[in-house]
């Protein structure tokens, strides 16, 4: 269970990419690999550009 002060990040080892309106997840280092359809996808999209966007905002560097 996640606690609210959980941490939710994105391992070095998974690499994302879009295939038409989905996305595909996959960890290199396991092979074990997700697809989100087109609304997973897309707010998949808008989480990434929200944490980017927060990143620059408050200079923040990943950890």
């Amino acid at each position: 269970m996640l606690t609210r002060d959980a941490r939710l990040q994105i391992s070095e080892q998974v690499v994302t990419r879009r295939v038409g309106d989905e996305t595909v997840l996959l960890n290199l280092e396991s092979g074990i690999y997700f697809g989100l359809d087109p609304v997973g996808s897309r707010f998949f999209e808008l989480l990434v550009a929200f944490v980017t966007r927060m990143r620059r905002a408050f200079d923040m560097t990943e950890t």
